[in-house]
């Protein structure tokens, strides 16, 4: 959600009142005009009469063509587009929780456990609450007040244990999943309202809204970098899995990549006149970026100065969530969750609405790949069921490896022919040294297999001490406290 949506929100009310007061005044003025189009469509009709039957029946085929016009408009737009037709809907539609709903509350974010069913969710008076989701109800397991205003962002950190969260007060809250209890807690971590948040084994990133980047040594439980490249509020933050960077997106409508390593800026865009509000990555490297102008734009990592752009949103894409190789879901303002394909790009279809034509605001997917969850500005969290989505996907994944081995299993066999071929063709005795050295292997078959039991044995038990040793930063760092 735009931090300027939050003040919006609660002004709902009294906007909704203004609203009518509007419209009852627009209806007078539609009324006081009316007369004045009545009189000059009365004279047309006049002058329609006057002319030829021939031309009268011309004209009324044209009406019967203009109805049927009329006819489908009245279709769901939808219709209009071959890909936009829902994937799941009617009795095959996969089974989903119900949704949960929040009496007068924004739902500002929502995350869940990779480790548990639980499902987080961080609200407009500053709770949080965890629920247990199933097909057949949800419960509440538990409400803690974390923040004294809006719980912007919220996220998981990776092995489960804690939830962290940011919030309008400016403050960085930390809690145990477990109990419920507020562990840690920074309560001015920002000089400005906490907007964006991403974690990862070793560190925490928060963005605020004056565009401002900290970085949170979880060991040392303190902020050990400050960036401040940005000069609007940062919409979304997220960490490279496998290398020392962060990305972020801001209002700005500037992309920047940071080493968390060396403090450094590695790489900041151009401003892209539009509002960069989301963020994902695939496993191909693709880094791809929501627009509020319904752009989506996409780099290949490490090659900033070379972004591709698609066009196609009608709306702002606020939401991003990636799927497999290059397909993402996106979420976007008019209230759609849409199927994507990058390189090359393509929409694949819709998979949901959200409801009531509402903008989503966040998108995720839980532990299994089960169940997608989204937010909007309708106070509920709704479930779809993208199981069969994801297991697509993972059929494709297979496919091509498969395509791969079988590939390579002919290129050995093709190998192997052409090498017997060779050896069939010559008569060579084996050299000397390759005599000694077949000698050699078979004296020391017994004393190589004790050797390989004592390495595997020793391997085994380095590894269990290293396990031991390596306990998580983000486990060291609470379990200390």
């Amino acid at each position: 959600m735009d931090p300027t949506e939050e003040a919006t929100a609660a002004a709902a009310p009294e906007a909704a009142a203004a609203e009518e007061n509007c419209n009852t005044g627009a209806d007078k003025a539609d009324e006081m005009t009316d007369a004045p189009a009545a009189a000059v469509t009365a004279d047309a009709g006049a002058a329609a009469g006057t002319e030829k039957k021939d031309e009268e029946e011309g004209e009324d085929e044209e009406d019967e063509d203009d109805d049927d016009d009329d006819d489908d408009d009245d279709e769901d737009p939808h219709s209009l587009f071959p890909w936009a037709v829902p994937i799941q809907e009617g009795e095959d539609a996969q089974p989903v929780p119900p949704e949960i709903a929040f009496d007068d509350l924004a739902v500002f974010d929502i995350g869940f456990s990779p480790v548990d069913e639980v499902l987080a969710v961080g609200l407009v008076d500053g709770n949080v609450k965890m629920f247990g989701y199933s097909l057949e109800e949800n419960r509440e397991l538990l409400s803690c007040r974390a923040h004294t205003a809006a719980c912007r962002c919220l996220t998981f950190t990776p092995d489960g244990k804690y939830l962290l969260s940011g919030s309008s007060d400016k403050s960085l809250c930390v809690m145990d999943v477990n109990t419920g209890h507020v562990v840690f807690s920074i309560k001015n971590a920002h000089k400005d309202s906490i907007n964006a948040i991403a974690v990862n084994d070793k560190f925490i990133a928060t963005g605020d809204d004056e565009g401002v980047i900290k970085l949170w040594d979880m060991g040392r439980r303190k902020c050990v970098q400050q960036w401040h490249e940005h000069n609007d509020y940062i919409a979304s933050l997220l960490f490279h899995p496998h290398k020392n960077s962060l990305v972020a997106g801001g209002g700005d409508g500037c992309l920047s990549v940071w080493n968390t390593k060396k403090g450094q800026l590695q790489f900041v865009s151009d401003s892209f006149e539009t509002e960069l509000l989301s963020l994902s990555l695939t496993d191909t490297n693709d880094l791809v970026c929501g627009a509020q102008s319904g752009m989506l734009y996409d780099w290949s990592w490490g090659q900033w100065e070379n972004s591709q752009k698609y066009p196609g949103h009608p709306n702002s894409v606020e939401a991003l969530l990636y799927v497999s190789d290059t397909t993402i879901l996106t979420g976007s303002s008019d209230g759609i969750i849409r199927v994507v394909q990058v390189k090359p790009f393509k929409f694949v279809g819709v998979l949901a609405e959200h409801g009531n034509g509402m903008p989503i605001e966040r998108l995720r997917v839980d532990k299994d790949h089960r169940f997608l969850a989204s937010t909007s500005h309708d106070e509920c969290v709704r479930f779809f069921g993208v199981e069969e989505l994801f297991q697509d996907s993972g059929e494709a994944d297979e496919g091509e490896e498969e395509g791969e081995e079988e590939a390579d299993k002919e290129e050995g066999e093709a190998s192997a022919v052409a090498s017997t071929a060779e050896m069939a063709s010559s008569e060579t005795k084996p050299t000397a040294m390759e005599e000694e050295a077949a000698e050699a292997e078979g004296d020391d078959d017994d004393g190589d297999s004790d050797s390989d039991s004592d390495e595997s044995e020793s391997g085994n038990e380095d590894n269990l001490a290293n396990i031991k040793r390596k306990r998580t930063l983000s486990e060291a760092f609470y379990e200390d406290m």
